[in-house]
């Protein structure tokens, strides 16, 4: 294979020295002052600047627990069942859980924010009372909450602090005492502060140094350091042989959305399987080397030879056609409709929402299928944040007009029966 091209990274991302652990990790706070050395190795930072960010951090916490914004709207999204969850995550993914925490509860978080029917502009008034945490910022902290989805990703956060404060032991000034949580917290650290060899490069790195949304991306793949070069750029005639390869080692015919950080393709990876796909990605030359050769991924699956039947290639670009002949934008989306097909339950397509002054002032939103009286969305680029936002949206507009709504997202694309049996619909 022709390797005439410089090196690239792995993946696109930004100045890697910047993410130099813990300055990539919000949660590093609640490692207490003074553990162990790990932390400040190669920030460029003074220990003491960290210890004073954890105890402003605690600060911030505990004055907005008493704060009217705590009383009058956090409160009503705290509860035992996010403090079991929080406590599941810490023990999975240790100093890296506030990502699956958020990801884990966003539906519940939207559903309880319509059932109490919050006005954003009580948070953005409530938020604008609150005392700023960094001294460089002047602006209120209610500013940018205009609408909505706004207000339940600041909600999002709050609930994850609260909650943490609310599973960690006591606090004395600025330090968290032992606990069994904690201990078990510490072990994780220092576990994943011991230097091993990338599988993929066999460069020497720590599980610590990975950049949290990184480490989220890639649905905790411990074994890679995320710095890897792509160091092979097969031609046109190689990738033709290379991609059924690749397809084979997913799995599953992934859509355009690849590679080693995007959550929506990584977490419908089986862990054991993370390897072999992530190698046989760089053996391609990464999704931009696939683009320079074909045009597009699913152009190149056509040329390859592994698209299912159903997948057209039209003038206005790929459609997939579902055997109901629905059009589909997506392979995922094909799938699911030929899912419900293949089991007999009528299925509307593309269906319109009913108008919502604010979440649907146009009229023109509309659902991926509806099913008796249940909206049916597949949030397929699950991950990405602005791409969160409009889930967040269009989940909000469904509670907010008690609506029947099931979100689907690529992990559950293998438990179809699962998803469905769930809301007696068959």
């Amino acid at each position: 294979m022709k390797n005439s091209k410089s090196l690239v990274p792995f993946f696109e991302g930004r100045n890697r020295e910047f993410y130099k652990y813990p300055m990539s990790v919000m949660p590093y706070l609640i490692l207490s002052e003074g553990f162990g050395d790990y932390k400040f190795e190669n920030t460029g930072k003074d220990p003491n600047y960290f210890n004073n960010e954890r105890k402003r951090w605690i600060a911030g916490m505990e004055a907005d627990r008493k704060s009217e914004f705590y009383e009058s709207i956090v409160s009503k999204f705290i509860g035992e069942s996010f403090d079991n969850f929080l406590r599941a995550v810490i023990l999975q993914h240790g100093v890296f859980n506030s990502h699956y925490f958020s990801a884990g509860i966003r539906s519940n978080i939207v559903k309880l924010y319509a059932e109490n029917q919050v006005d954003v502009n009580q948070v953005r008034a409530l938020l604008d009372r609150l005392q700023q945490r960094s001294e460089w910022r002047v602006q209120p902290r209610g500013t940018y909450i205009t609408k909505d989805s706004n207000a339940i990703f600041i909600l999002l956060e709050h609930v994850y602090e609260q909650t943490l404060l609310r599973i960690m032991p006591e606090i004395v000034e600025g330090k968290i005492l032992s606990s069994d949580l904690y201990s078990k917290l510490e072990q994780w650290y220092v576990a994943h502060s011991v230097y091993q060899n990338c599988v993929l490069c066999r460069r020497k790195f720590r599980v610590i140094d990975i950049p949290e949304n990184y480490y989220f991306g890639s649905d905790g793949f411990k074994n890679c350091c995320f710095s890897c070069p792509i160091t092979q750029f097969p031609n046109k005639t190689e990738l033709k042989s290379l991609l059924p390869i690749f397809i084979d080692a997913c799995g599953f015919i992934p859509d355009s959305n690849i590679g080693p950080i995007k959550y929506s393709f990584t977490s419908r990876l089986d862990d054991d399987k993370k390897e072999g796909v992530f190698r046989y990605y760089a053996k391609m030359g990464g999704i931009d080397n696939i683009r320079a050769h074909f045009g597009s991924w699913f152009e190149a699956l056509i040329k390859s030879g592994v698209l299912p039947e159903g997948v057209l290639h039209t003038t206005r670009g790929i459609r997939c056609l579902a055997k109901d002949g629905h059009l589909c934008h997506s392979l995922d989306e094909q799938l699911i409709d030929n899912w419900l097909t293949k089991h007999g339950i009528p299925h509307e397509r593309d269906p319109l929402y009913p108008y919502h002054p604010d979440l649907n002032n146009s009229g023109r939103r509309r659902a991926d299928w509806k099913v008796g009286n249940t909206f049916i969305e597949y949030f397929g680029l699950t991950g990405e944040e602005n791409y969160d936002k409009k889930t967040t949206e269009k989940i909000l507009l469904a509670n907010c007009m008690g609506l029947d709504i099931l979100p689907l997202f690529p992990s559950d694309i293998e438990r179809l029966n699962e998803k469905f049996e769930s809301l007696e619909i068959r």
